[in-house]
């Protein structure tokens, strides 16, 4: 392959990216997959910069949505695998930490789990103990939508304020 052909082949997924970055739902669909990826991962520090990042490319009324569906669906996938699969091995070995969850989980569940979010607690320790915990996985859900929910918020029109 010679450099004009390469440098045609790129122009040419160049032209095609700045098509779909016109389209205002690609964009979303992007930022799903992007967003449902980083925090099922458990990347730190990234909720944050694509909830600006989905200010800045989309309206804020459909980037707190599309940045919160990708957040849940993340978080869900995460915690359905740890109590699923690794969940109770990891619980196994890791029972001294996650056992002072335990009475918190059991007495306020949804509100502790949301607060936890809130505050900032790294996601990864949040879902392992949730998982290993009693919580259901919808009141896990709903707990990690409120506790997520004023930080995209706030990121979000900070980007569309741009």
């Amino acid at each position: 392959m010679s450099f004009a052909d390469l440098a045609a082949l790129l122009a040419e997924q160049l032209a095609w990216a700045s098509a779909m970055l016109d389209n205002e739902l690609m964009v979303a669909a992007m930022l799903l997959v992007v967003t449902t990826s980083v925090i099922g991962l458990c990347v730190p520090g990234l909720l944050m910069p694509i909830s600006f990042s989905a200010g800045l490319l989309l309206e804020s009324w459909l980037a707190v949505p599309v940045v919160m569906a990708g957040a849940v669906l993340g978080s869900q996938g995460l915690f359905l695998a740890m109590r699923r699969g690794m969940g109770r091995s990891l619980a196994k070995r890791l029972a001294s930490r996650i056992e002072r969850f335990t009475p918190h989980l059991e007495r306020y569940g949804i509100l502790y789990v949301a607060g936890l979010r809130v505050v900032g607690t790294p996601h990864a320790l949040v879902t392992l103990a949730s998982a290993a915990g009693p919580l259901r996985h919808g009141h896990f859900a709903l707990a990690s939508l409120l506790g997520f929910l004023p930080a995209i918020v706030i990121s979000a029109g900070a980007g569309t304020a741009f």
